[in-house]
């Protein structure tokens, strides 16, 4: 006996495949002009992506939302990361993707995150750089060359902060 497929499992099946097509950048890319932002963060202070590329060895761009429970999980470990790193070159910048003030703000404190984070309320930066799922991290280092992405904290993602730190 078969069953018909709910209605939403063509549309969604259509996301799905534009997804996988489109993909989220990957490591053999360089950073394009549309993907260079400037915003302000939760404190209000400019965050230029070109500047930070210009005064440090690498930029790990995080992009992450207060419902995501591998965010939850990575979150302690990029502040420690940050805290660690961020007189070796490293700068992160926390995207926290269509969600309220209020609401990142209080989740911010709660998880201790110590680098920028930028209210993505339209979603139009992780849409520049094709985020499809969260969280989602690339490394942007110094020339402008990507490494990742990485979804969720990865030893990967350590090996490869350590390794443009130590260039």
């Amino acid at each position: 006996m078969r069953f018909p497929a709910p209605r939403w499992f063509a549309p969604m099946l259509l996301v799905f495949m534009a997804a996988l097509r489109a993909g989220p950048v990957s490591a053999t890319e360089t950073l394009d002009d549309e993907q260079r932002f400037t915003s302000v963060d939760m404190q209000q202070e400019k965050v230029d992506l070109t500047e930070l590329l210009n005064t440090h060895k690498a930029v790990l761009v995080n992009f992450w939302a207060t419902w995501c429970a591998l965010c939850k999980e990575e979150i302690p470990e990029l502040a420690r990361l940050y805290a660690e790193h961020r007189q070796d070159g490293l700068a992160i910048v926390g995207i926290n993707v269509a969600e309220s003030p209020r609401k990142v703000q209080a989740y911010a404190q709660k998880l201790g995150i110590n680098y920028p984070v930028i209210l993505d309320r339209e979603s139009a930066i992780a849409e520049t750089w094709n985020v499809v799922g969260l969280p989602l991290s690339v490394l942007v280092r110094a020339d402008g060359s990507l490494g990742g992405p990485y979804s969720g904290w990865t030893p990967a993602l350590v090996h490869d902060v350590q390794s443009v730190l130590t260039e």
